[in-house]
């Protein structure tokens, strides 16, 4: 007596393989463009310890905030890290593991050249201080 039911408002749905499904259908985004907006470095903490100059939050064009950033000098060269942990070895020595990394050298490069203008912005403009 009881009768399968069909979902009657749509009935174009391939239930045995939801891939063919024009809903389901990957959408290309179209040519990936480099992001217009800036990074905006925020939150300095100044810190003195070897290569560390200090610390602070950067806020991508995304809207993801990295909070824990790191600023460093050696030498004549100057670096943002990215936040990581530390744990012990066997030894009981310090190590540290990145928490983010990059899919490619040009990938961390532009993050670089980003991050750096954000932070010496923020620290020539004393916001944050």
């Amino acid at each position: 007596m009881n009768k399968p039911t069909t979902n009657t408002r749509v009935p174009e749905r391939n239930r045995e393989n939801p891939a063919e499904n024009k809903q389901f259908a990957a959408i290309s985004p179209g040519p990936v463009k480099p992001p217009t907006a800036c990074f905006l470095a925020s939150d300095w903490r100044p810190l003195d310890k070897a290569t560390l100059l200090g610390a602070f939050n950067l806020t991508l064009p995304s809207g993801l905030i990295i909070k824990g950033c790191t600023f460093h000098k050696s030498h004549n060269s100057y670096w943002v890290g990215l936040p990581s942990q530390s744990h012990k070895d066997k030894d009981g020595a310090v190590q540290w593991v990145n928490i983010l990394d990059f899919s490619s050298r040009p990938a961390r490069d532009s993050f670089q050249k980003q991050a750096m203008a954000a932070i010496e912005k923020l620290l020539r403009d004393g916001e944050g201080q």
